[in-house]
């Protein structure tokens, strides 16, 4: 799968032009087409996966394609990532699709899966990275038993 093709199935998966332009104001949007490869799209296409970058606190988005039944969507806070390095933003992307491609994991193990699926496309010190900052950027979220164990695993 070239360049191109990629930048066209990533493009499939986003659910708001919007959003498009912001990650690629982060720089998040090209390095993420491009760490997935053919089998990973496919996976997303097949298990339905779409990606929706939106501002929180609450924002709204007119939506170009009807989803199909049981679409699973990965919702990204652009006003978090903003916070991150692209890498880390990336990192936490695929963590995000780890956890879509595997629904009925959930607890440790569930986070262990969506790690590897990260660690998997060469993203394993961003991670890393992205949990020591999101831990001392939110810690009523991050602060956590499962959040050492997944930082002690990666270490």
């Amino acid at each position: 799968m070239n360049d191109l093709e990629k930048a066209e199935a990533i493009h499939k998966r986003m659910l708001n032009q919007f959003g498009i332009s912001e990650l690629i104001k982060l720089n998040v949007y090209k390095d993420l087409a491009l760490a997935l490869n053919a089998r990973d799209y496919a996976d997303l296409e097949e298990n339905n996966i779409y990606i929706n970058p939106l501002f929180s606190p609450a924002s709204q988005s007119d939506l170009e394609i009807n989803l199909p039944k049981g679409a699973k969507i990965i919702t990204l806070d652009i006003n978090s990532l903003k916070h991150l390095s692209s890498i880390e933003s990336i990192a936490i992307i695929l963590h995000e699709i780890g956890h879509a491609l595997n629904p009925f994991e959930k607890g440790e193990n569930g986070e262990f899966i969506a790690d590897d699926y990260a660690i998997d496309r060469n993203y394993k010190a961003a991670l890393l990275k992205s949990l020591v900052s999101c831990k001392k950027l939110w810690p009523s979220e991050f602060d956590k038993n499962i959040t050492e164990k997944r930082i002690n695993r990666l270490t």
